[in-house]
């Protein structure tokens, strides 16, 4: 069975989204080569998946065009409550299908999964935790590029692949929203893509691209579906962008199945 928890079902994901729903930052022509390598059928036989125990990191390796991408996961889980671990939402997928499934359900079906767990309790999930889980995730592969440069030496650029399994969000004015089923005043849709906090911390990798795919970025208001892009690709060395600054304290969690009445 094919999950989220797959690195080469992740790539897949991000294959099937259309050119347009794709942001870039930085040069242009730079970035459209990292989306062409990535999803072209061209290059696909050129691609290594080294994301195996066995095999050194990261998880994909193209000598051909000398090129590597480890792929990493996300979401807005506080990890730790009170001194216990509380389970994001890739761990309940994976608790919610083996209870349902048995142990071995990945072995067992030739299928794809996509498994979008209940993460209502802001206390559990919440937007400042969103943006620790973004930085420490990202910095942590980030402090390991030196090491595949090591591991592939023919390899001269680094991408980092975040799958961000988060919801989307919106910033509220009037505080009493944050506590309401749905936000009731005036709200601005967020952005992530071009999050000021967001885009510091990526300017700060060691890689020299980083590609951000939101899987659950959907924000729709009186029927309408607000347009924001599926993913983004962001070359580091010529990142000038500064973003857009919100005010996190202010951010509502949006669920995929509610719908904003403005």
């Amino acid at each position: 069975m094919e999950t989220m928890d797959n690195e080469s079902f992740v790539i897949k994901n991000f294959r099937s989204i259309p050119h347009g729903k794709i942001a870039y930052f930085g040069n242009f022509f730079h970035c459209l080569r990292i989306e062409i390598l990535i999803k072209s059928f061209l290059f696909a036989k050129s691609w290594i998946n080294s994301s195996s125990k066995d095999s050194l990191p990261p998880d994909f390796h193209n000598e051909k065009h000398k090129i590597m991408m480890d792929v990493m996961r996300i979401d807005d889980c506080v990890n730790v409550k009170n001194g216990k671990i509380i389970a994001n939402s890739f761990q309940r997928e994976n608790n919610y299908m083996r209870k349902l499934m048995g142990k071995d359900y990945k072995k067992k079906y030739n299928a794809s999964l996509y498994f979008v767990p209940n993460t209502l309790d802001n206390e559990d999930f919440n937007f400042a935790d969103y943006l620790k889980n973004f930085e420490r995730v990202l910095i942590n592969h980030s402090n390991k590029v030196d090491l595949y440069r090591s591991n592939y030496p023919k390899c001269k650029t680094c991408i980092l692949f975040v799958c961000d399994e988060s919801n989307s969000y919106v910033q509220v004015i009037d505080k009493k929203d944050l506590n309401r089923k749905e936000p009731l005043g005036k709200y601005y849709p967020h952005y992530c893509f071009i999050d000021s906090k967001f885009l510091s911390i990526i300017k700060d990798v060691k890689a020299e691209y980083v590609v951000w795919m939101g899987r659950w970025k959907y924000l729709t208001v009186n029927g309408k579906q607000i347009k924001i892009p599926k993913a983004a690709i962001y070359d580091i060395k010529n990142l000038k962008e500064k973003g857009f600054k919100y005010n996190h304290a202010m951010m509502y969690k949006v669920i995929e199945e509610t719908e904003i009445q403005k």
